[in-house]
């Protein structure tokens, strides 16, 4: 009787557990960041949820197996680098990784906001906050087209660190983007406030039970990253040759390269760099045909004097016709 009420109670449990994810696809209106959201492939097979944050960059949970691919919008893009949360900051438990990716498909199908980047306020998720959001996520069930649970609760405990009960599965969900809507003037802008982590419960198909980690720390690693690569190259100009002193000079303004745009950020645009040049060179050119100048205007001035003394004494040498 006792094992007989157990296995009641347990599958009573099993049924109370609903699993509302969706298609994305299948809602009446297919949200923009559809294209946003991705598969990340794994060297042993498996695979995990992740969404593009740049040009050339996507995030996803932290895992120690090498990344292969990196699948948006039916388009598959190899992983070149990682770099993961301990590079920035040590000491802390790895929660996310960057990824390099060799082909900039944000700037094709766009990327997200993290928190903590206008206008996803870091205010959003101060501990004891609960904010209803929406998981997005690849799963067994859901294995090519994202599927979405448009509401689920999320519960801030630290500056860390979230609970949620968003339906999840232990295979492909981890990485998943918990999403949040702000008003931004006449616009809506869509934020990721959390990635999912675990189930903070028994492993099983379905799980409700989570707990997910801040985007912030993932956004001031962004940042960084791309703060260095759009980090200008000093301009390399040559200094003109030596010119002799008694040879004409025609200056002609260096050319200088602008710093490159970097590819990681979709809305960077190229800059001109100020034209400097060779100051030293052209300079002494000047100077050295302003001295040339002033002698040729001095030796006109003494020829034209010389010439009229000359005058004046022949002049002066011959007699008057009588």
């Amino acid at each position: 009787m006792r094992v007989a009420a157990l296995v009641a109670s347990v599958a009573l449990a099993a049924a109370a557990v609903v699993d509302n994810r969706v298609p994305i696809t299948s809602l009446a209106v297919v949200p923009p960041f559809i294209n946003k959201i991705g598969k990340v492939a794994f060297s042993d097979g498996s695979y995990c949820t992740g969404f593009t944050v740049g040009a050339s960059r996507s995030i996803s949970a932290s895992d120690p197996t090498t990344r292969l691919y990196y699948g948006v919008n039916g388009v598959d893009v190899r992983v070149k680098s990682v770099h993961r949360q301990g590079e920035f900051w040590p000491g802390t438990v790895e929660s996310y990784a960057l990824l390099e990716l060799e082909a900039p498909v944000g700037a094709v199908y766009g990327t997200l906001n993290l928190i903590g980047s206008p206008p996803c306020s870091i205010l959003l998720a101060m501990p004891g906050t609960s904010l209803d959001v929406a998981a997005v996520q690849f799963a067994p069930m859901f294995p090519t087209v994202p599927a979405i649970q448009p509401h689920c609760s999320m519960n801030v405990l630290t500056i860390l660190a979230v609970t949620h009960d968003c339906a999840t599965s232990s295979v492909g969900s981890t990485g998943a983007p918990l999403l949040h809507s702000v008003t931004n003037g006449l616009s809506v802008e869509t934020c990721v406030l959390a990635l999912h982590q675990s189930s903070a419960s028994t492993p099983s198909a379905l799980q409700t039970s989570n707990t997910g980690a801040i985007a912030a720390a993932a956004n001031a690693h962004l940042s960084h990253l791309m703060a260095q690569t759009k980090a200008p190259t000093q301009p390399t100009t040559t200094s003109p040759p030596e010119v002799p002193v008694n040879t004409p000079v025609a200056t002609s303004s260096a050319t200088t390269t602008p710093p490159p745009v970097a590819d990681d950020d979709v809305t960077a645009l190229p800059a001109t760099a100020a034209s400097g040049g060779g100051t030293g060179g052209s300079t002494n050119a000047i100077v050295y045909v302003c001295i040339t100048a002033v002698v040729v205007v001095w030796l006109v001035v003494l020829g034209f004097m010389l010439r009229r003394r000359l005058q004046q004494r022949d002049e002066l040498a011959t007699p008057a016709a009588s």
